[in-house]
C-alpha cells in the first residue's frame, strides 16, 4: 500500500473509532485502550458491522453484565446478529418465493391477482387500489367475491399503475 492511502484509511478508521465510542456508554473507571486496540486490529468490515450492531448488542444486555468493549470487539460478538439478519432475510425471500408462485396460480386461474381487502397484507394494496379505482370512478366493493382464502376481487396485480405499468412490489404510492 502506498503511504497516502494508509493515511486515508487510518484517518477513516480514526473517524469510525470515535463514532463507535459514541455509541458505547465506557465506564469511567474503564480505559477505552483495549478497545481501541481491538478496533483498530479489525477490517473495515468489521468495524462498520461493529459500529451497526453495538446498539442492538447494548440493547439486549440492558440491566445485565455486558462485555467490556475491547472483549466485544475482539470476540467478534456481532456475528450472531449477522445470522439473525440471514436468516430474516432467508425467511423473507421463503416469503416472497411463495407469493410469487401463488400470484402465477391465481392468474392462470382468475386471469389476476386476488387482493383480500381484510387480510394483514391486502390492507396495503386494497388501500393503494381502492385510491386509484377512485380516481378512475370505479366502485371495488361491487366485484368482491368468494375465493379460497375469503372475499376478495381480482386486479392485474399487488398495486396499481403509477405512471405505467401494474406492479407487484410494495413501492406503491405513498399510503
Amino acid at each position: 500500500m502506498e503511504v497516502a492511502s494508509l493515511r486515508e484509511e487510518a484517518q477513516a478508521a480514526e473517524g469510525r473509532w470515535k463514532a463507535f465510542k459514541d455509541l458505547w456508554p465506557f465506564e469511567p473507571s474503564a480505559s477505552p485502550g483495549k478497545a481501541r486496540a481491538a478496533f483498530f486490529a479489525l477490517s473495515a468490515e468489521d468495524r462498520e458491522h461493529a459500529i451497526r450492531f453495538a446498539p442492538r448488542y447494548l440493547a439486549a444486555t440492558e440491566g445485565k453484565r455486558r462485555k467490556h468493549p475491547g472483549n466485544w470487539l475482539g470476540d467478534r460478538d456481532w456475528t450472531g446478529f449477522l445470522d439473525q439478519e440471514r436468516e430474516a432475510a432467508a425467511a423473507r425471500e421463503r416469503v416472497e418465493q411463495a407469493q410469487a408462485e401463488r400470484d402465477e396460480r391465481d392468474r392462470a386461474r382468475y386471469g389476476g391477482v386476488i387482493i383480500y381487502p381484510d387480510s394483514e397484507m391486502g390492507r396495503r394494496q386494497h388501500a393503494a387500489w381502492r385510491r386509484y379505482d377512485a380516481a378512475r370512478g370505479v366502485d371495488s366493493r361491487r366485484e368482491l367475491r368468494s375465493f379460497p382464502l375469503g372475499q376478495g376481487y381480482v386486479r392485474p396485480s399487488r398495486f396499481p399503475p403509477s405512471g405505467g405499468e401494474a406492479r407487484d412490489g410494495p413501492d406503491d404510492a405513498a399510503a
